[in-house]
């Protein structure tokens, strides 16, 4: 909602980030702002698991309920409505890396403090640094209804 790329950048893989990044980057130029407010939570459940020697990877089945409506510079809705819940099914895909590698920059090899870092202080490089900590890799929209109430 607030066009923070940058905390987008630290807890997704490169090609969400590149779809959210584009998609976030055609509202600006609209002069438009996707609201999602007030979550709920519905349930949640585990319904994969993968692990070789490089990563773990765990997919969950999520279903939540929450506003989603656009709203154009004055604060007009213009997709969506502000009144109605959204439910939405997810089947979310968070991954983490299991190589316990040094916490360098892949780019210069520079030594990085912050292992949540997303920008080499050295070189300026985008980092994305799953190896240590769990970061969404994949998200699939399984479902998708409205709520009055």
């Amino acid at each position: 909602m607030d066009f923070d790329y940058e905390t987008l950048r630290k807890w997704t893989t490169d090609e969400l980030y590149n779809l959210y990044h584009s998609q976030l980057v055609a509202l600006n130029l609209k002069k438009q702002k996707n609201i999602m407010k007030d979550f709920r939570f519905i349930c949640a459940e585990i319904v994969d698991q993968e692990y070789n020697d490089k990563k773990i990877s765990v997919s969950i089945n999520m279903r939540i309920e929450c506003h989603d409506y656009v709203v154009d510079k004055e604060e007009k809705v213009v997709r969506g409505t502000d009144k109605d819940w959204m439910i939405y099914s997810y089947k979310m895909t968070f991954t983490k890396g299991l190589d316990q590698k040094d916490n360098k920059c892949p780019n210069c090899n520079a030594p990085l403090e912050n292992v949540q870092s997303s920008v080499c202080p050295y070189c300026d490089s985008t980092i994305i640094n799953d190896k240590h900590d769990w970061i969404l890799s994949k998200k699939q929209m399984l479902e998708q209804s409205t709520s009055k109430y």
